[in-house]
């Protein structure tokens, strides 16, 4: 095993920009960065990326392959892998819930959910166990409980919040500004949640996972840099630090404690890194 696991190889210091609603910058951010492991057992050309619960974190490939990590020991050990291709994955319930490459759900599936296919590539895990699908023409939301979906025109981005809502991405139509709205099951239009500063381009943008209080994480680029930026459910930009290029789609994920958590290639090996934040002294 590699002899960097769980050793502290880089100390960096951040400051917190500027909010757009024009909250006051913080004083700085220490990140203490350490490898909780290296995965095995993936194709790393066909890597999807990793997805958190708890202390335990899956990492999946296309082929349907799915390595556990624990956070607490950094064993790697054979997951609950899709027997089918995969085009996306998500956690439910504890377990694995997979988007198949012919768009079928398939793992924590409701009995009632209907088994037709999904004209879709993205797949989320709302807080109640719904089920949020994009990527297509239109969005589906599966409520637990629902023997069919709602139907979303003309959403490009989106991420289940809780209680049958969503945060969207759209562009405000007098400052062309770009903004994070809330949204219903029904794609009807409630408040506006955070608006971005005016040199804000959503370049690479993603969405998600939330973070461990409910925020939104935003991944961006501006110009050829990589930015995450945390948000707040009452709006409030939290902090915004620069990160890697992504290897995989989905190389971000949160651990219990709080901790930022990123499929990284160190050395030439697929890690699972964990980013450990503190506030700074005095």
């Amino acid at each position: 095993m590699n002899s960097r696991i769980n050793v502290v190889i880089a100390v960096l210091v951040v400051a917190f920009l500027w909010s757009a609603e024009g909250s006051h910058a913080q004083e700085g951010l220490s990140i203490k960065k350490e490898t909780v492991a290296v995965i095995r057992g993936v194709d790393e050309e066909r890597l999807l990326g990793l997805r958190a619960e708890g202390d335990r974190v899956l990492v999946a490939d296309e082929r349907g392959a799915v390595r556990a990590v624990s956070l607490t020991s950094g064993e790697v050990s054979p997951g609950p892998s899709s027997k089918n291709e995969i085009i996306d994955f998500s956690i439910r319930n504890g377990k694995p819930v997979f988007l198949t490459s012919t768009g079928n759900l398939s793992g924590s599936v409701q009995p009632s959910w209907p088994e037709t296919p999904f004209n879709a590539c993205i797949l989320e895990t709302a807080e109640d166990g719904g089920l949020f699908i994009n990527g297509g023409p239109a969005a589906f939301f599966l409520l637990p409980t629902a023997t069919s979906p709602f139907r979303i025109s003309g959403l490009d981005l989106g991420i289940p919040v809780k209680d049958g809502f969503l945060w969207t991405l759209t562009r405000q139509k007098t400052l062309r500004t770009w903004q994070v709205e809330l949204l219903d099951c029904l794609g009807n239009r409630m408040k506006r949640v955070y608006r971005f500063s005016r040199e804000f381009q959503p370049e690479g943008l993603y969405f998600g996972p939330l973070g461990p209080e409910g925020e939104l994480l935003v991944s961006n680029f501006s110009g050829k840099s990589r930015f995450l930026t945390l948000i707040a459910q009452n709006g409030r930009m939290l902090w915004r630090i620069p990160a890697p290029a992504p290897i995989c789609r989905r190389d971000l994920g949160w651990a219990p404690s709080g901790d930022l958590l990123l499929l990284e290639r160190v050395d030439g090996k697929v890690c699972l890194r964990r980013w450990v934040f503190a506030a700074p002294e005095g």
